[in-house]
């Protein structure tokens, strides 16, 4: 490339970048910077300018020029920048070519590393109101009074200003109040799992997204996040989710009652898993409410960061449904009535080896002990295992054998 068509290329990408506002800029080209400084500590060979004439041509001959600017601040005149508190297990802090084990609380600089070990436990909190609880197995790397860089293992942040953290795949800006994990992988692998509030996160080019509370989105060396179209949040649910939908409640009270036996029967070990798998299939319903897009750049539900009331409010966003917010009501109530109840119910096991009778008699008991608003539910649920019942005497065929298996499924019956 002639020196004058280089020109002209840097021209018109300077001329490009003014309509992005300053401060993301800013933020990108510190990122590839950081990513290099990563590459160097782990002991990769490409250098930070490498990186950027290699990767990006004559925009990197631009970030490189405006880079040579950022990396003297970080040999300015030391200030604190955070403090770590070795919880359990090593936690070595390695600042500049010295290194040493943080017995206490300890004051970190910018451009400290920070190490927790195997079994290791440590938190660390920064200036700007930002409190990270440091999982074993975790490095990490002080790069401003109010950022932090990932290299790998795992934080879980509470962030009661602003925060930033970045890592090899992108950058993450949190807004106050926010709470959420971070996992970096021995591969640069990010997910970001949000639990409370909103936090933004941004690629390694010039991509973004909003991630809300129960949000999960992970990073990978290809994630491209200009290239999505993510769709608004009160996009009604399709044909397909809501099936799955009323799927993953059907599994869900058929384990509360199958669960409700198995205890009246003695089993309670196996009827805490009865009940705890109905729970996670509940929160599971969620996980139904993303797009098989946003699903397919791993943006996915956090089902831990969700409790059994929530589900309702998000499935009434995305549809107005009568007969599938019924049924959503009518199952979260069982829940509510083993919840009041502890597994403690006033009354006995019963006796029948007929199913459809069994589950029929279960619900009758069972809202027996809740509330009288809870009545509706209940003829709901007993008219739809009544009706079990017979579509197993009528799916026997001739009318002869309909009545010998009613007379044979009747005997069976508790007198």
């Amino acid at each position: 490339m002639s020196q004058k068509k280089l020109e002209t290329e840097l021209k018109k990408h300077f001329k490009s970048e003014r309509s992005e506002s300053s401060f993301v800029m800013k933020d990108r080209i510190k990122l590839q910077a950081l990513r290099a400084f990563e590459q160097k500590y782990t002991n990769k060979r490409r250098s930070i300018f490498g990186l950027l004439f290699g990767r990006y041509g004559a925009t990197g001959l631009a970030l490189g020029a405006i880079a040579i600017t950022i990396l003297p601040q970080l040999k300015q005149e030391q200030a604190i920048a955070g403090v770590v508190d070795p919880v359990f297990g090593p936690v070595e802090v390695i600042r500049g070519n010295e290194s040493f084990l943080a017995r206490e609380k300890t004051n970190l600089y910018v451009g400290d590393f920070v190490k927790v070990g195997n079994k290791g436990k440590a938190t660390i909190e920064l200036p700007n109101k930002v409190v990270s609880k440091i999982d074993d197995n975790t490095q990490i790397k002080v790069t401003d009074n109010d950022e932090i860089f990932l290299l790998k293992g795992t934080l879980k942040n509470t962030v009661f200003r602003e925060g930033q953290f970045a890592t090899t795949r992108g950058m993450i800006k949190s807004r106050p109040g926010a709470s959420f994990g971070l996992h970096v992988t021995e591969t640069g692998e990010t997910t970001v799992s949000l639990d409370k509030n909103q936090v933004q996160v941004f690629d390694l080019g010039h991509g973004s997204i909003s991630l809300s509370a129960g949000d999960s989105l992970t990073l990978k060396s290809d994630t491209d996040l200009t290239a999505l179209e993510i769709l608004e949040e009160n996009e009604k649910l399709s044909l397909s989710q809501e099936q799955s939908i009323r799927s993953k409640l059907i599994i869900a009270r058929t384990k509360i009652l199958s669960g409700v036996e198995k205890l009246l029967d003695g089993n309670k070990d196996l009827a805490r898993k009865d009940f705890n798998s109905a729970e996670n299939t509940f929160i599971s319903i969620a996980q139904a409410l993303k797009t098989p897009r946003q699903q397919e750049i791993a943006r996915k539900i956090n089902t831990g960061s969700f409790n059994l009331p929530d589900i309702y409010s998000l499935v009434y966003t995305k549809t107005q449904n009568k007969d599938l917010l019924f049924e959503l009501r009518a199952t979260e109530s069982l829940f509510e009535i083993l919840k009041q109840n502890k597994g403690n119910f006033a009354f006995g096991a019963i006796d029948t080896e007929n199913t459809a009778f069994k589950r029929f008699v279960t619900v009758m008991h069972l809202y027996s002990l809740g509330r009288p608003d809870y009545l509706v539910y209940r003829e709901h649920f007993i008219k739809k295992y009544a009706r079990h019942f017979l579509n197993e005497v009528e799916s026997q065929g001739v009318t002869l054998d309909q009545l010998a298996h009613l007379n044979q499924e009747i005997s069976n019956l508790p007198i």
